[in-house]
């Protein structure tokens, strides 16, 4: 199964969210852009909301959130349930809510992105363009996802 790095980038001033490097295991050799992007955006939903649930302490009443923490995720049931209100929520140290953004959503936001140029993405330090573009793995591929901010009055 290869592995690979992802590494993520931000040109202007505001910094993205989200972590600044992934580490995938890709089941297969070849995926298309748009299959990395989902699998690079839901890995990264996954380990923000993990960071979070170490950082903060538990709620009685919330939410299953001491076994949720145990596990390290929360479940399939826990995330539909919360999805019925319209958000993944997780409390934080005072006691409100911090949400998580859902995975599925912010694959959408991060194709459209792609899509209208919000975000480049470098192969081998090759831009790839089309969504449909087929990725071929090897062990000393690199990748990086770079987004692209406007300037200011431009």
């Amino acid at each position: 199964m290869p592995t690979v790095e992802v590494h993520t980038r931000t040109i202007g001033s505001v910094k993205a969210q989200g972590p600044e490097h992934l580490t995938l295991d890709v089941l297969e050799e070849r995926l298309t852009v748009a299959e990395l992007i989902q699998r690079t955006v839901e890995a990264g939903v996954r380990e923000e909301a993990m960071r979070r649930m170490r950082s903060m302490p538990h709620i009685q009443g919330m939410l299953p959130t001491k076994e949720a923490s145990e596990r390290g995720f929360l479940t399939e049931e826990e995330i539909a349930a919360q999805r019925q209100l319209g958000m993944i929520c997780l409390p934080n140290q005072n006691g409100s809510v911090i949400s998580i953004p859902d995975a599925k959503t912010q694959v959408q936001k991060a194709l459209r992105a792609f899509q209208v140029g919000t975000y480049i993405v470098l192969i081998d330090k090759k831009r790839v363009t089309s969504l449909d573009e087929e990725i071929i793995f090897a062990p000393t591929t690199s990748i990086q996802f770079i987004r692209l901010t406007p300037l200011v009055g431009g």
